[in-house]
């Protein structure tokens, strides 16, 4: 793959800031799906992340990729489905909640308004490279969500520090997941810095891969449908 180096910038993980180059690729595939002469990010975190999930690492699809397309996660397959807003096809059971969403105001960060333990809405992102569902100390602390012992974590920038409780409940517009494990963490104030947007939680793929997962980028919304049994 051949790509043209450009300018040199900062960006933010869990885990604080990291140095990434921009670059442009002559294309990048996924299936079926092309984008031509696409912007990419180039950084040294990668090694590190697949060290942490014992898998090897090459690339992060990110937002300038998916922008166009309705994106379902299939958790109970391992299928990624990347569909043009024209494709007149329904992946979601009758059992579906939609979740309008809005994208931060620096970063094109997914943030929904989440209900936990019945109280909110609290301004939350979705991000499904994330283990476990996220709250900031103040939230645990507004909630009484008392926590447990501490948690290794890592992510782009390094390791975080979290530790581990539990939610009675965790609803996104009515799609709720009950006795719902959370970590909590400080580090959600660096990313609320620099995506310009509080953020008091992180919904992570505990909570999502209960669901048929879709997120439509150009209605600015998402599918959380009930799974049909294999």
């Amino acid at each position: 793959m051949a790509f043209t180096r450009k300018t040199e910038e900062k960006a933010f993980g869990a885990g604080g800031a990291v140095q990434i180059l921009l670059a442009r690729v002559d294309s990048i595939a996924v299936g079926s799906v092309r984008q031509e002469n696409a912007q990419v990010a180039i950084a040294n975190e990668f090694e590190q992340i697949g060290a942490a999930l014992k898998a090897q690492v090459d690339g992060d699809l990110g937002f300038s990729f998916m922008k166009d397309f309705r994106v379902t996660v299939d958790y109970q397959r391992n299928v990624l489905r990347l569909a043009r807003a024209s494709d007149n096809h329904d992946e979601n059971s009758h059992d579906a909640t939609t979740v309008p969403f809005t994208l931060a105001s620096a970063e094109p960060l997914i943030v929904v308004q989440a209900v936990v333990n019945e109280q909110g809405p609290f301004q939350f992102a979705l991000d499904t490279g994330a283990g476990r569902t996220v709250l900031t100390p103040e939230l645990a602390e507004r909630l009484n969500i008392g926590v447990t012992k501490e948690v290794k974590g890592a992510g782009v920038g390094g390791k975080v520090r979290l530790a581990g409780a539990t939610v009675d409940s965790l609803s996104l517009s009515g799609a709720t997941v009950r006795d719902h494990d959370v970590v909590v963490g400080a580090f959600i104030h660096t990313i609320s810095a620099a995506v310009g947007t509080k953020l008091e939680g992180v919904v992570g793929h505990n909570f999502l891969n209960q669901f048929l997962l879709t997120i439509d980028y150009p209605q600015n919304r998402l599918t959380l449908a009930v799974p049909r049994k294999l």
